[in-house]
């Protein structure tokens, strides 16, 4: 579906009639089709059309701890190593408090605290062993 997205010699998407810009190279439904993509982890995380904004503007999904794996951490580190802002993202990063985030290239967890990326897994495993057992006292709590 997405390579049916493309210009035509009119200066239209192929596939939507889209009418293409000086400014826009890619047609809407194009763009929502590879922010879909990139938030799982089918291609690489691309650089927005604006050239005044970071790579994860706009993707928070990609950029954040909750839901997602090692390698979609990793995957968004190493985009934040590519893209201009990175420096300034960081620094605001530390500045203030961030929590269950990538940001400067960084991943945060609950308290604030780096996660080293070679202990991705076993940061994620110690996270669902402590969110089953807090679930589990919950709902024994309830049952009391």
């Amino acid at each position: 579906m997405a390579a049916a997205h493309h210009s035509t010699n009119s200066g239209r998407c192929a596939r939507c009639g889209f009418a293409y810009t000086a400014n826009v190279r890619d047609c809407p439904k194009l763009r929502l089709i590879r922010h879909a993509l990139e938030a799982r982890g089918a291609i690489p995380i691309t650089q927005p059309e604006k050239t005044n904004i970071g790579m994860c503007v706009g993707k928070p999904e990609a950029w954040d701890l909750a839901g997602q794996n090692a390698a979609a951490w990793a995957r968004a580190i190493d985009a934040c190593q590519k893209c201009p802002f990175l420096a300034q993202c960081d620094k605001q990063a530390k500045r203030s408090h961030v929590t269950n985030v990538i940001a400067g290239g960084v991943a945060y967890d609950e308290n604030g605290r780096p996660i080293d990326r070679k202990a991705f897994h076993r940061y994620i495993a110690l996270s669902s062993a402590s969110s089953y057992i807090r679930t589990a006292r919950a709902d024994h709590e309830v049952a009391a």
